[in-house]
């Protein structure tokens, strides 16, 4: 039941488990470091208890030559000392070394009520990271020092009522897959503002290229063509339902959608 997407970097495939829907069985989150040329594994887990799955459908983000950054979702504990659930961490990508990591001040009661970070990635822009899960609320944080838990750079409320699949990012602004309608926020410092919104039904995780974000409402089966400056629809075009964390991807003039029956190439321009 591995679903996560994968990342390389300087030779090392990074693969990250979770665990059964409904988080059953005594399960723990991994990422796993493959090393191409000898196939060789290291092995760094979430959990100090139970749970803690790395299940973020986009997979973990690569921070230069030398960091991952990876989001475990809700762990065990509901008091007490944190279990290493509920999270953002950032690890060498060769070894098990974690470098710094970020947990909501409230991780406890989200690891209780299933509300954790786990349904979203880390989020890239500059020199700063996007996090958001379950929760109505989103995190920035300094990519540098994730700042331990409950020390974001700063905390905004509404952005998204959810967040599920990744997210994309053109300069300083970036484009979250939110569940009541895409949102674009701009980052400057430690401030976020926040920018257009689309149409509550359009969920899914989009991709930006030639000024147009590209996003799916995936019940329907519908790919948009959203005008990155005001979230204008510039196109749509029916492909088939697709499962709500199917990203599309740009390959010169076409756009490839992953729906539920296979694989729609969609020419734009």
């Amino acid at each position: 039941h591995q679903r996560v997407a994968l990342a390389c970097i300087r030779g090392h495939v990074q693969v990250t488990y979770g665990g059964h829907a409904r988080d059953c069985g005594n399960f723990h989150g991994y990422r796993l470091s493959f090393a191409l040329a000898s196939n060789l594994v290291s092995t760094f887990r979430t959990g100090s208890v139970r749970e803690a799955g790395m299940w973020q459908s986009s997979g973990p983000t690569i921070e230069g030559d030398s960091t991952v950054l990876v989001v475990s979702g809700n762990g065990s504990q509901t008091s007490g000392a944190w279990d290493g659930g509920n999270a953002v961490h950032r690890l060498n990508p060769i070894n098990v070394h974690r470098y710094s990591y970020f947990a909501p001040a409230d991780w406890a009661e989200g690891n209780r009520v299933d509300a954790d970070l786990g349904s979203s990635g880390a989020t890239l822009i500059g020199h700063r990271i996007w996090t958001q899960g379950k929760t109505s609320v989103g995190y920035l944080l300094d990519a540098a020092n994730l700042g331990g838990i409950g020390h974001p750079l700063a905390a905004v409320k509404d952005a998204c009522a959810k967040q599920f699949g990744g997210s994309a990012v053109h300069g300083s602004s970036a484009y979250l897959p939110c569940t009541d309608g895409l949102r674009k926020i701009t980052v400057s410092g430690n401030t976020v503002s926040l920018g257009w919104k689309a149409a509550s039904n359009v969920t899914g995780s989009p991709v930006v290229g030639g000024g147009v974000v590209w996003t799916l409402d995936p019940g329907a089966g519908v790919l948009y063509a959203l005008a990155e400056s005001d979230g204008t629809v510039k196109a749509q075009v029916d492909v088939g339902p697709a499962t709500r964390f199917a990203t599309p991807a740009l390959s010169g003039h076409l756009v490839l959608v992953p729906v539920q029956n296979g694989i729609v190439a969609v020419r734009s321009g």
